[in-house]
């Protein structure tokens, strides 16, 4: 019986890393104890609204000053 691949070893190294593990922790934090989108989406002021355009229309901008995006829907 042989032992593991050496690419198996490599993906193992990779995946094991303290940031990595860290980074994994801390995503899931964030994702299990925020609000959901519902309830985010319930209480829309003008003020979240106004934010969430901004973010969208600098989004768009960052879109069409790029030279080269492999979204495929953008390319046409």
């Amino acid at each position: 019986m042989r032992g593991p691949d050496v690419r198996a070893r490599i993906v193992t190294g990779m995946i094991y890393q303290p940031y990595a593990l860290v980074s994994i922790v801390v995503a899931a934090a964030v994702v299990w104890s925020s609000r959901q989108a519902w309830d985010v989406t319930r209480e829309v002021t003008w003020q979240r609204a106004a934010y969430c355009f901004g973010v969208f229309v600098v989004a768009v901008a960052s879109l069409f000053t790029q030279s080269y995006n492999p979204f495929i829907y953008y390319i046409f």
